[in-house]
């Protein structure tokens, strides 16, 4: 730990409890972590095919699944060039950057997060056969 961070860690214990600190430390670390992910971690593949191998599954952790029947979608796209877009299309099973020509697979694993408090709406899962 650097100087710099040593004395911003002990001003913050001033004023503020221990487990405050701690959970202000956690955030700090977690957006830091989060710009290396985005920015360093960037998955890149030949081709589609190879895109679906290489995809975020997201086994073992809660998530969803999107499957792609070539319906109607409304998406935001954040580029790795810095462009961001907004697309209403059918068939968005990859996309393709108007600014660096940059094409990406949609994968179709979304990450989902636990809520402790129930919202107004919700989609109740259905029991699979298996």
């Amino acid at each position: 730990m650097d100087s710099k961070f040593r004395a911003m860690t002990e001003q913050l214990r001033l004023t503020n409890s221990d487990e405050d600190v701690a959970n202000y430390l956690r955030w700090i670390i977690q957006s830091d972590e989060s710009k290396n992910y985005r920015s360093s971690k960037t998955k890149i593949a030949d081709t589609a095919d190879n895109a679906l191998e290489i995809q975020e599954t997201y086994s073992g952790k809660p998530h969803g699944w999107i499957q792609w029947k070539g319906t109607n979608v409304c998406m935001d796209v954040y580029c790795k060039c810095g462009y961001h877009s907004h697309i209403d299309a059918d068939f968005a099973y990859n996309v393709k950057c108007p600014n660096c020509g940059t094409i990406y697979m949609c994968n179709g694993h979304i990450e989902i997060i636990e809520i402790k408090q129930e919202p107004n709406t919700f989609v109740v899962c259905p029991e699979l056969d298996d």
